[in-house]
C-alpha cells in the first residue's frame, strides 16, 4: 500500500513564550519567519530540508538550526508523535546559541 503525503506530516509546536521570541520581530519579518518554519512541516523528513543543517556542539546535539539570511530557528523533532519543536527564533549573533540549554 502505498502512503499518502498525509502520513508524513509534521505539527509544528511553539514553545509558550513564542510570542516573545516573535515580538523582537517586524511584522514583515514575523510573517517569513513563520512561512520558512512551515516548510518543514509537510516534509517526510524535516531534516532533509536544504537551509537545515544539525548542531554539533556536544550540548546542543540533536538540535537542528534552520538559517535564512541573519535569521536563526533553532529546533529539535520528536519522531515518535512527528512534532517539531520550535525552541530559539534569533538573529545569528555570537549570543545566539548560548541562550540554549539554560
Amino acid at each position: 500500500m502505498k502512503n499518502s503525503s498525509e502520513d508524513w506530516v509534521w505539527q509544528v509546536e511553539y514553545p509558550d513564550d513564542s510570542a516573545k521570541l516573535l515580538k523582537q520581530f517586524n511584522r514583515k519579518q514575523q510573517a517569513k519567519i513563520l512561512k520558512k518554519i512551515e516548510e518543514l512541516s509537510p516534509l517526510q523528513n524535516p531534516i532533509s530540508h536544504p537551509q537545515v543543517i544539525p548542531l554539533t556542539e556536544s550540548r546542543l546535539r540533536g538540535k537542528f538550526r534552520m538559517k535564512f539570511g541573519d535569521l536563526r530557528v533553532i529546533f529539535s523533532l520528536n519522531t515518535q508523535d512527528r512534532i517539531i519543536q520550535i525552541e530559539l527564533i534569533a538573529l545569528r549573533k555570537e549570543s545566539t546559541y548560548k541562550k540554549l540549554g539554560k
